[in-house]
């Protein structure tokens, strides 16, 4: 939304300057109206290119975020499955950690309860 506003507030300036100008030159009428109308033409077909060229941009950010959509969604897809596949390649080790844990803290309550003894 800010691109259009400043968009439109340089055409608008651009516009107006050029008014200005043309206005303001020690000009005779014909000569005048002979640039006026040639100013005319020339920001005409500036607004048509620049027309020309925000739709064709429009049409290229829909694509890019159409293909960005199916990027995305495959990426997503993927990082699933390694998850799923990390969890399951390290379910057995996790499994022997928990018993080895199990087995260090039975080790520590044995000698807590040898030494409370002593």
């Amino acid at each position: 939304m800010n691109a259009k506003k400043i968009l439109l507030g340089v055409v608008v300036g651009g516009i107006a300057s050029g008014i200005a100008t043309l206005l303001t030159t020690p000009q005779s009428g014909v000569a005048l109206r002979k640039n006026l109308v040639r100013f005319e033409e020339e920001w005409r077909q500036n607004l048509a290119a620049l027309s020309t060229s925000i739709r064709d941009l429009s049409q290229e950010v829909a694509s890019v975020t159409k293909e960005g959509k199916v990027v995305l969604s495959s990426l997503i897809t993927d990082i699933k499955i390694s998850v799923q596949a990390w969890k399951e390649s390290t379910a057995d080790n996790q499994h022997a950690i928990k018993i080895e844990l199990d087995l260090i803290q039975e080790a520590l309550r044995k000698l807590e309860n040898d030494l409370g003894k002593n």
